[in-house]
C-alpha cells in the first residue's frame, strides 16, 4: 500500500506533550480523503524528520519536508484547540 501523502502541513503541541498535524491531502491510502483536502491527523506515534516517514494508529504518512510549517488555513500552533477541528 502507498503511504498517504501529505503537504503544506503543521505540528500541534497539546497540553499533554502528544502531537497532532494538520495539512493538505495529496494521497490518502485508505480513500477517506480527496487530493487537496484540509485534514487533522489522529495523535502522532513515531515521526522521522530526516525521512518525513510519520505515523499515527491507522496510518502511514510521507510529509512533504519542505512545506513544513506552510498550512494555508492554520498559520501557528493551535495546542489543544486543534482538537475541536472536525470535517
Amino acid at each position: 500500500m502507498t503511504p498517504s501523502r501529505i503537504k503544506n502541513w503543521r505540528l500541534h503541541t497539546l497540553s499533554c506533550g502528544l502531537q497532532v498535524f494538520t495539512g493538505i491531502v495529496e494521497h490518502d491510502e485508505r480513500g477517506r480523503f480527496d487530493p487537496g483536502d484540509h485534514m487533522r491527523s489522529s495523535v502522532i506515534e513515531y515521526f522521522d524528520r530526516d525521512s518525513g516517514n510519520l505515523a499515527t494508529l491507522n496510518t502511514h504518512y510521507l510529509m512533504d519536508m519542505e512545506t513544513e510549517n506552510q498550512d494555508p488555513f492554520i498559520t501557528e500552533d493551535l495546542g489543544d484547540k486543534v482538537v475541536g477541528i472536525s470535517y
